[in-house]
């Protein structure tokens, strides 16, 4: 998302209300730390410059003086409590880093009895004004404002013991708009939360209840999306921006939800489109090939279909004519048959419907276990016992060379689909299935007795085998039907023990 159109769409208080950590006002001990950090300005009986000042344990004296000093304090330098309170009305809008903003020459701030209390005044180089705000017990309480070039309001702010609020808002570059307008409430969003463009066109609008569920429009700066909520939930259109298009009125996803889950077609647009529909497959159990399935040369949208949380439906890959590329169907999560590969620019075609080639296409981590394998462990059935089943662990390099073969297969399947002149051979349906069955003998495990020999439980993504591995602390390994039914529906979930600690 470009900084220049959205630095001030993506306005704080998106995350938390409560934006004064590190600000946090301490008296500072030593006189070279209280030059370096920023100062507040505020009213009193006296005016004077910084180096005049004294400290003793913290507290400011005007030279010779006994008396804790109580006035205003000149800093020819922005301090750096100025510079903080700064980043706390950007925060926690991380397109703000990047923010030009106008810088400030000196400030002014108020102490009272020796310590930093009350308004501080920060200025520009010309005089004009760049930043206000006031502190009371080292908090930000009352109005915060940044300025822009021309003197109007940037930032206005409103905070209560150190925590935003009442009314807040961030102004448009010019001055002449409110892009982004809320109500904070006891350090939560309460009421209606408005979002603009630049020029003042409705961005995103809605209103958070007094239970804090949010019914509307609203815009997520860290997704550069817009999603529908009804009563907290997601509910209805969807979009995502474009961030490279300057205006940020260019789609570059679109969908819909129903009740919390994705939910009908949603359609990909633009140079970043296969990439982007690819990460729609990124939680789905069978994710490595249908990634690797959108990467369609001149691919430059596609459009996939949900139902209820679930993909099932058409998939098809467009180029930018609108000549569909590449045309199958979902069903619960899977690649169903046939899959049509189309060359627009000769009019030829070909289908992909093997049985075994749209089972490698589904298969889950078949390129094997990312578990460390310094010793090439395997599991292999030993005997049944009342508790359940006991492994002993044999070697497993054969598993590792099956599960790689059967993923170059795959590979190599789908890179003849999406590109046949440069990849004109494909695996056969033989080759394919030859494979399959080498790496699922290889991973099952062998007794004398086929009536103690369980069926495979993981088919070709073996994840279960891998949770069993990670349990191996050395000797035999006990394997319940329950954890064996646990660790299924942890693979389910796609949890694996690589990510989970395991």
């Amino acid at each position: 998302m470009t900084v220049d159109h959205l630095r001030r769409v993506a306005a704080p208080g998106d995350r938390s209300p409560n934006i004064t950590r590190g600000i946090s006002m301490k008296p500072v001990y030593c006189v070279a730390a209280l030059m370096t950090v920023a100062l507040l300005s505020g009213c009193g009986a006296s005016r004077i410059n910084a180096s005049q000042l004294d400290y003793d344990n913290g507290v400011a004296y005007k030279h010779g003086s006994t008396e804790p000093f109580t006035g205003i304090v000149h800093f020819d330098e922005p301090p750096t409590v100025a510079e903080q309170v700064v980043l706390t009305l950007h925060d926690p809008a991380p397109l703000y880093a990047n923010m030009v903003r106008v810088p400030m020459d000196n400030c002014d701030v108020a102490f009272q009895k020796g310590v930093i209390e009350g308004h501080v005044a920060c200025f520009r180089r010309d005089g004009g004004k760049a930043l206000s705000f006031d502190l009371h017990h080292d908090r930000l309480d009352g109005e915060a404002v940044e300025y822009d070039k021309d003197g109007g309001k940037a930032f206005d702010f409103h905070w209560s013991d150190g925590a935003l609020q009442g009314d807040q808002a961030v102004y448009s570059h010019d001055g002449k708009h409110v892009v982004h307008e809320w109500h904070v409430d006891n350090g939560h969003k309460r009421g209606k939360e408005v979002r603009r463009y630049s020029n003042g066109d409705e961005l995103a609008e809605g209103t958070w209840s007094d239970e804090g569920k949010f019914t509307g429009t609203l815009f997520v700066p860290d997704d550069a999306a817009i999603y529908t909520f009804k009563d907290g939930v997601k509910d209805g259109d969807f979009k995502q921006l474009d961030t490279q298009d300057p205006s940020l009125k260019r789609v570059a996803v679109e969908g819909s939800y129903r009740n919390g889950q994705k939910d009908g077609m949603w359609t990909f647009h633009g140079k970043e489109a296969m990439g982007h529909a690819g990460h729609q497959f990124a939680s789905t159990p069978h994710s490595p090939g249908l990634i690797d399935l959108m990467a369609v040369p001149q691919g430059d949208s596609a459009t996939v279909t949900w139902k209820d949380g679930v993909l099932s439906g058409p998939v098809k890959i467009l180029d930018k004519d609108q000549h569909v590329l590449l045309a199958f169907a979902m069903a619960n999560g899977e690649v169903m048959a046939p899959i049509v590969r189309t060359d627009p620019a000769s009019g030829q075609s070909f289908t992909l419907s093997g049985d075994a080639a749209i089972r490698v296409i589904n298969a889950a981590d078949v390129r094997g276990s990312s578990m460390p394998d310094p010793s090439c462990l395997g599991p292999m059935l030993r005997q049944q016992t009342p508790g359940g089943v006991t492994y002993v662990f044999n070697d497993y390099c054969n598993v590792s060379y099956s599960r790689i073969h059967l993923s170059d297969l795959r590979s190599a399947t789908i890179h003849h689909l999406l590109d046949p002149v440069k990849f004109p051979d494909a695996p056969s349906d033989e080759v394919l299935s030859r494979a399959e069955v080498d790496a699922q003998a290889a991973s099952t495990p062998g007794h004398a007795n086929p009536l103690q020999t369980p069926p495979p439980v993981t088919g070709l993504n073996f994840c279960v085998d891998d949770w069993l591995r990670s349990s191996y602390k050395g000797g035999d390994v006990i394997a319940t039907p329950d954890q064996i039914d646990a660790w299924k529906q942890a693979c389910d979930q796609g949890k694996h023990p690589s990510n989970q600690g395991g």
